[in-house]
């Protein structure tokens, strides 16, 4: 008895030593024990699964370089037995090599954070909008449809604005069960001030004000939050690099032609991305579960080796429920495309990707870049409650920032007058940012 009692509190003693390691030695120290699948390039541009560490090389070079897919996917796809189609490299003019300048009053929180964002990009005429559809797939196949919009303005660009804030979002969604006229409206101040955030009920009738931590929770039964429309929308301010490095990793594109934009009579530049390729595989087969799709959505993807960071970021907030990201960021594009989250306890909850095509920008648009990235779509998968949800983006536009348009994302404008602010900013500011409702 003496001897079990002893044993236990051993394994006590472990156990609490490891809880206490920060996340990236936790995640070591699980590698070790348990093994890391991996995946890498073979002579013949397919993926082979191998052991825990894995090579790349050619004829040419004697050298050999590891070539990645992040956990959990490369071990759903080894679980499959399933492989990725790759092509070599990216083609020569997919280059966001015209991206901005990072407005002085975007640089939130840290930069080596904020630079990964797609703030830069979204600012460039004051309001960035998405018609996206949300689809999420249950356990036991159960699937849920949504469509919505999502419109972020930036005040940086009005010459009478204060500069106090970064941006202004509006979330609302059009069809789906119970949901249809939901809001959501989120102020993010500069400086470490916390979101303001408000939400509208239809059924109600009443717009409350609710927790900023409320971004992080799921929305719908789905494995979205608020903070995941932006593939990550963190306030950075809260959180700190404690570990970066450099890897290749294969990371997913549209390759299959670039997206041109077309400008509107108001000066709205609007994209299309490509439909997805990959939405019959999921409708598939009702009774697969939610890894196998993730493994039939990624089959139908093209990888490309990138030079990545593989950055872990900690929150200062102990008790944040996600108190770690983890994020796979392209180097030479400066976006995060892999983003894994962790809990208090150091256990992986959410995991995530995205796929960008690239696209181009007309001539005669107001627009200061000839490229801009085109968001096909992210996949998110909720490994605690077994929950798969993409959100796919329908259309992309940027367009001018009035002050009348600025000024309808407030609380008291929500619900049914914010459709009636969007029909009379026509004339004076994006009129093409009204609800559109999908047929």
């Amino acid at each position: 008895m003496r001897s079990l009692v002893g044993m236990l509190q051993g394994v006590f003693f472990i156990l609490r030593s490891f809880l206490r390691l920060q996340l990236p030695s936790q995640v070591l120290l699980c590698a070790l024990f348990l093994g890391v699948s991996h995946f890498a390039l073979a002579q013949d541009g397919s993926v082979v699964e191998g052991g825990s560490v894995l090579t790349s090389s050619s004829d040419s070079d004697s050298s050999s370089q590891a070539v990645y897919l992040p956990e959990p996917f490369a071990t759903y796809l080894s679980a499959n037995g399933s492989q990725v189609q790759v092509v070599p490299e990216l083609p020569k003019d997919f280059r966001f090599d015209e991206r901005p300048e990072q407005d002085g009053a975007l640089g939130i929180g840290a930069s080596e954070v904020s630079a990964w964002q797609f703030e830069k990009y979204w600012s460039l005429l004051g309001v960035y909008g998405v018609n996206f559809q949300l689809s999420t797939w249950n356990i036991g196949g159960d699937r849920s449809e949504y469509q919505g919009e999502f419109i972020r303005v930036y005040p940086t660009v009005l010459e009478s604005f204060d500069k106090n804030q970064v941006f202004r979002e509006r979330v609302t969604l059009f069809q789906g069960v119970r949901a249809e006229g939901l809001q959501w409206l989120t102020i993010r101040p500069l400086g470490s001030s916390v979101d303001g955030i408000w939400t509208f009920s239809p059924t109600l009738k009443h717009v409350r004000r609710i927790n900023p931590e409320n971004r992080e929770d799921r929305l719908l039964s789905t494995a979205v939050s608020l903070d995941d429309l932006g593939f990550i929308s963190r306030k950075t301010d809260g959180l700190r690099v404690v570990e970066a490095e450099e890897a290749e990793y294969l990371i997913p594109f549209v390759l299959d032609k670039n997206v041109v934009g077309a400008v509107s009579e108001d000066g709205c530049v609007k994209f299309s991305p490509t439909p997805l390729r990959s939405a019959a595989p999921l409708l598939f087969g009702q009774t697969a579960g939610n890894r196998e799709r993730i493994v039939r959505w990624m089959m139908n993807e093209r990888f490309v080796p990138r030079k990545v960071m593989v950055t872990v970021l900690e929150s200062e907030n102990p008790y944040r429920e996600l108190s770690h990201e983890i994020l796979i960021v392209d180097k030479s594009l400066q976006i995060p495309l892999y983003r894994m989250s962790y809990d208090v306890l150091g256990r992986l909850r959410f995991a995530s990707y995205q796929v960008l095509g690239m696209g181009v920008v007309p001539e005669g648009s107001s627009l200061s870049v000839r490229k801009v990235p085109a968001v096909a779509y992210s996949l998110l998968y909720d490994l605690e409650e077994d929950r798969l949800s993409t959100i796919a983006t329908q259309e992309q536009r940027w367009c001018p920032l009035s002050q009348s348009y600025f000024d309808s994302f407030q609380p008291g404008r929500l619900g049914p007058e914010s459709s009636e602010d969007t029909d009379s900013a026509a004339g004076e500011g994006p009129s093409i940012v009204k609800a559109h409702k999908s047929p």
